[in-house]
């Protein structure tokens, strides 16, 4: 699951994605879903609302990354594995405490319904060895659902990370992709990412590899 895509993102989601994985995190799986889960191509939409998570909407939160990631990855993985790694990630209590944290941030696009079409989640965990810059930003999931995909919801939520990042005094964002996800590798080659190294994603009791990418903002 490694990076944070999902719905295409270490839980991640769309044009991304680790849990942290389903398509930019976990943008790892994407290949295994038939690439239709976390990474698509953006266009120039006109910008979706957008407005950034409150803990009050800890349920919402956890059920939208629940089911991008399931929808993302659950056909093509074990579902022992799969259920483990959804009981230790999600869960309105897990999103409740992750939304708390103060280095945290969470943004949501929605549709005109209110429905959730894609968020993405930053925070200053600690980066793996590779990550050399000064004050470096985690970009733990980006996920789009399945609906809203192609319709430009990952290049926007890819901004708010940058622009957030560039607010709270970071230099860059990275993330976790899976070395087999050749799309997101070429996404994140034309929106000016670079792979600098990899690191280890938790999937459920397994430990995968996933390929390190940088972004200076």
């Amino acid at each position: 699951m490694g990076h944070e895509v999902g719905g295409w993102g270490e839980d991640l989601g769309e044009d991304l994605g680790e849990d942290l994985p389903a398509v930019q995190a976990y943008p790892k799986r994407l290949s295994r879903a038939g690439g239709k889960g976390i990474i698509r191509r953006m266009t120039h939409a006109h910008p979706w609302p957008m407005h950034r998570v409150t803990i009050d909407e800890a349920p919402t939160y956890a059920r939208v990354a629940e089911a991008t990631f399931v929808d993302t990855y659950g056909a093509s993985s074990d579902a022992s594995e799969l259920a483990t790694h959804c009981r230790l990630n999600f869960g309105p209590g897990i999103q409740r405490a992750e939304l708390a944290a103060a280095d945290a941030a969470v943004f949501a696009v929605t549709a005109a319904d209110g429905e959730w079409r894609g968020f993405v989640a930053v925070a200053s965990d600690p980066a793996p060895p590779c990550v050399t810059t000064a004050r470096p930003l985690h970009l733990r999931r980006l996920y789009v659902v399945r609906a809203a995909q192609g319709g430009g919801v990952g290049r926007q939520l890819v901004d708010a990370a940058v622009t957030h990042a560039r607010a709270v005094g970071a230099d860059a964002l990275w993330l976790k992709v899976w070395e087999g996800n050749h799309d997101a590798h070429r996404f994140y080659a034309r929106t000016g990412w670079e792979h600098v190294g990899t690191a280890t994603f938790r999937f459920g009791t397994q430990d995968e590899d996933d390929r390190v990418m940088l972004k200076r903002v």
